[in-house]
């Protein structure tokens, strides 16, 4: 069984082709992806949406080089450069996927450089960046020791109500398998519906399946894991998906549904290895708390 596990795993339907690769040019360590969309591009996870007034929207605030000697001051000379090349004026928010420590650590940076800059989360997410030694997770801010231990939330935000940037509207849905306490932020920008997926898509246009390395209170599953986020994306039309780690790519849907139909196939070969296929009782630490969005 664990071999025959091990081979649905790697099974592909044959029904999905990867979009085409396209270049983009660059402006120091970001790249433009669409006019007024920039994602930093050192394996970082900076998302930066620039609108024609010059304000600035910032998803998961962590270039990714933690440790690393004037990193502080990279962060800020990369500001400066869009702001004298591409028209930023000032950021406005800063909006977190998740609560891993490389996508929240830069928010004191920006808070310096733009006083006034909101940090948005949706409320799961927040709860855990807010109030990290409540919870038993890995990769929590602490873990980073880098001289902050939490980040306030200006804005909880909930899936039943959209959140507005401006005139930008961005809708929050549920995006577990990376980990439980995950969101990913749907907006059009550009003339592009976009998803940004934070590190549950972050496979640079590659279809996932159970192969993916998952961390924290995500049980792999169509409750609590990346069946529920591929699903979940699934329902909405989407042009464009900008993940974490320097992941983008065009046409998503396609490749959403082929991680779906992955997923569920190599379910029953892992449901098989545990008893009575409990998957939540097999996966799912039983000091975690079983945290409930508020909507």
């Amino acid at each position: 069984m664990i071999l025959d596990l091990k081979d649905a795993y790697g099974w592909s339907s044959g029904k999905f082709k990867p979009a085409k690769k396209q270049d983009y040019p660059a402006l120091g360590r970001y790249i433009r992806l669409f006019e007024g969309v920039y994602q930093i591009n050192n394996f970082g996870n900076c998302i930066l949406f620039i609108d024609k007034q010059g304000r600035g929207l910032m998803v998961d605030p962590g270039p990714c080089d933690y440790e690393a000697p004037g990193r502080e001051q990279r962060f800020i000379d990369d500001l400066m450069l869009l702001e004298k090349e591409a028209g930023l004026k000032k950021i406005e928010v800063a909006l977190i996927t998740h609560f891993h420590g490389d996508h929240v650590d830069m928010v004191p940076e920006l808070r310096r450089r733009y006083p006034g800059c909101r940090v948005a989360a949706w409320d799961v997410v927040a709860r855990v960046i807010e109030s990290p030694a409540d919870f038993p997770y890995a990769c929590r801010l602490p873990w980073y020791n880098i001289g902050q231990d939490q980040v306030h939330v200006d804005d909880v935000l909930c899936r039943s109500k959209p959140y507005f940037w401006n005139k930008v509207r961005i809708d929050s849905i549920h995006l577990p398998g990376h980990c439980y306490a995950h969101a990913a932020y749907l907006l059009e920008f550009a003339g592009q519906r976009i998803a940004i997926t934070g590190d549950t898509v972050q496979s640079r246009g590659g279809p996932d399946g159970l192969g993916f390395t998952i961390c924290n209170d995500s049980v792999p599953d169509d409750r609590r894991g990346s069946l529920l986020a591929y699903r979940n994306l699934l329902a909405h039309d989407i042009d464009f998906n900008i993940g974490g780690h320097g992941s983008h790519f065009a046409r998503p849907r396609p490749l959403y549904a082929e991680s779906v139909r992955r997923i569920e196939h190599a379910l029953p070969f892992l449901k098989a290895l545990v008893p009575e296929g409990d998957l939540d009782r097999a996966c799912f630490r039983p000091w975690f708390p079983r945290l409930q969005p508020i909507d």
